[in-house]
This record gives structure tokens, sequence and C-alpha cells, in this order.
């Protein structure tokens, strides 16, 4: 009874030690996540949106109208807001040399701009920024 005793003892102490010393989820939010996943949501439901009023051309990149823009992307009161291959290019600066902004990629889109494209991204994952060079 007394080895039975220790057994379960020595189980327990060894689960308490094993569970204390592993790696705890963090509860801190990335905020950063959510704005992505959020804007990504909203690019989605611009698109879409889009797609659906039978305005969208088929040349590399339209500009869409305010009217179809969801609160998320009307909330960066962006200059503009272009169809660009499926994906969308909210630009937020138009100086006279160049045009930037964001970029982000549409769950239901393949295409990402490549190198002999004239939006040259900047930084990457869902959300890239980008400039345009005029002329180019």
């Amino acid at each position: 009874m007394k080895t039975r005793f220790l057994t379960v003892t020595m189980l327990i102490a060894i689960l308490l030690v094993c569970g204390c010393s592993a790696e705890q989820p963090s509860t801190e939010e990335s905020h950063e996540h959510l704005l992505d996943e959020g804007l990504t949501d909203a690019a989605m439901d611009t698109v879409i949106r889009f797609n659906e009023s039978g305005m969208r051309r088929t040349t590399p990149a339209t500009e869409i109208p305010q009217e179809f823009w969801a609160p998320e992307i009307e909330a960066l009161k962006p200059r503009k807001v272009y169809w660009h291959n499926n994906n969308l290019a909210i630009v937020l600066r138009d100086s006279s040399g160049e045009v930037d902004g964001m970029y982000i990629c549409v769950p239901i889109s393949s295409y990402s701009p490549g190198s002999g494209d004239t939006i040259q991204l900047i930084f990457g994952q869902e959300k890239y920024t980008f400039k345009v060079k005029r002329g180019a």
C-alpha cells in the first residue's frame, strides 16, 4: 500500500513539474496580426462587391469607386483604391514622383506582383507596401 502511495505521489509530482515547465502560450495579442487579418477580410469584401457590380474591366489595374470600399479600407483615408489582378492596391500617397500605399493579396487571387510589374513590393506577408514610379 505504501509503495502504491509513493508511486502515485511521484507520478503527480512529475506531472506538476512537466506541466509547470512547459512553455505557456502568450496571453498578449498581436494587434498587427489582427490588423492584417481585418484588412485582408476588408480587401476581400471590397473586391467581391466590386466584381459583383459588373463594373470590373479586364485591365490589370482598375480604379474601384469609393462606394465599394469596406469601412476598414475607407478608414485608411486612401486617395484611390485599385483592383490589381484580383488583389487590392490602396494608394495612400501620390506625390510628384511616386505613388505608394498598401498592397493586399486576397485569398481568391493566385497573382503576386513580380520583378517585371509596375508595382514594386517592399514588405511581404499578406499586406505589402508598394511604390509605383511614374513612367514605368
